[in-house]
């Protein structure tokens, strides 16, 4: 095989290897932004991100999400899910039970955000780099 065909077949394995969707669906909050979700079960989804795309500014979480028809209820924030983001205030819902691992890391705009307490679990680094 010559070089420039395997270093064009390496070159697409990888990008479609980092570019694999990060989120199932969209929706909107009720300030009209977009947010990335990710289906954790057939009822239950998680707060996630898009690639090369950060939040900014004010979020408020809704409860429930509408995705083709299906409701979900929203229970986590993923992951990474506002990651270097420039957001600015986030209004957690009381279906809120767990916020992932560096959700909210390097965030250096964030100034308030609302932890219901029915949030049984904060994953490390959680809000690591935030001022």
């Amino acid at each position: 095989m010559n070089y420039k065909l395997f270093a064009i077949i390496l070159s697409q394995l990888f990008f479609f290897r980092t570019t694999a969707k990060d989120y199932d669906f969209t929706a909107n909050t009720v300030e009209s932004k977009t947010l990335y979700f990710k289906i954790l079960t057939d009822t239950t989804c998680a707060v996630s991100f898009k690639t090369g795309e950060k939040y900014i500014g004010e979020y408020t979480i809704p409860n429930t999400v509408i995705n083709n028809g299906k409701q979900y209820k929203v229970v986590s924030i993923g992951e990474k899910a506002f990651s270097e983001s420039n957001i600015t205030n986030v209004s957690l819902p009381n279906s809120i039970i767990s916020i992932g691992i560096e959700a909210f890391s390097s965030c250096q705009f964030l100034i308030s955000i609302s932890i219901p307490e029915s949030v049984e679990n904060i994953g490390d680094l959680a809000f690591l780099n935030c001022i």
